[in-house]
């Protein structure tokens, strides 16, 4: 007997697939799960900084799921819109329609509520992008210190530097972040 594929009384109308190539799974030296570098790496002496996890598993998911219905976001400048140096450089409309963005935004968000152990003390905080205090030329009143800060703290976020925080979490980030590892994880 065939069974037809498009029968709703064999598959739910709104059933989404997502196809994720062999590609995605081949060994490399970035890591595959979030865990395999949060637990064992210095990420603030890590050259690559956020760009160390673009081939995450749980990235490429949630790239992918991004797409299903109902979200329906898209890809958008092409090639430019992968990896962290492209997302950073897209206008606030086209980030919110790129699935990328969204990765990132989990990934960050999963980086922020990092319970660490560091020289056997346990210590509260997160991994995230350096704060404005780390650039003391941001609040000056020369205009040249503050064009050199600024220019630092953009190239920074650019390159995707990981700075550690102790104790960065408040409630609501503690609780969205351990919501997104759930997912990410």
């Amino acid at each position: 007997m065939d069974i037809d594929a498009n029968s709703p009384r064999q598959q739910n109308p709104n059933r989404n697939a997502i196809d994720i190539c062999d590609h995605t799974f081949k060994a490399r030296q970035e890591p595959l799960k979030l865990g395999d570098s949060l637990d064992t790496e210095d990420l603030e002496q890590q050259p690559r900084g956020i760009k160390w996890f673009r081939y995450l598993i749980s990235m490429t998911v949630l790239h992918e799921l991004t797409h299903t219905w109902p979200f329906g976001v898209a890809d958008i400048g092409g090639e430019s819109a992968y990896g962290w140096s492209d997302i950073v450089k897209k206008q606030t409309r086209d980030s919110l329609n790129n699935a990328d963005n969204y990765a990132y935004l989990a990934l960050w968000a999963a980086m922020a509520v990092k319970p660490s152990v560091q020289d056997g003390r346990a210590r509260q905080g997160g991994y995230t992008l350096p704060r404005d205090s780390e650039y003391p030329g941001l609040s000056r009143s020369d205009e040249n210190a503050r064009d050199r800060a600024t220019k630092r703290k953009r190239a920074d976020v650019v390159a995707g530097r990981l700075r550690w925080y102790d104790d960065l979490s408040k409630r609501s980030l503690s609780l969205f972040g351990r919501v997104v590892k759930a997912f990410v994880a």
